[in-house]
């Protein structure tokens, strides 16, 4: 469903973002 897409491609982003944040900066590497 249209749903389940939108919540997986958030799930893949957010999983995403979690990799490019360095927790030993606590900074968000662009």
């Amino acid at each position: 469903g249209e749903v389940q897409d939108l919540l997986f491609i958030a799930t893949e982003r957010y999983k995403f973002c979690v990799l490019q944040w360095d927790p030993e900066t606590s900074e968000l590497i662009t």
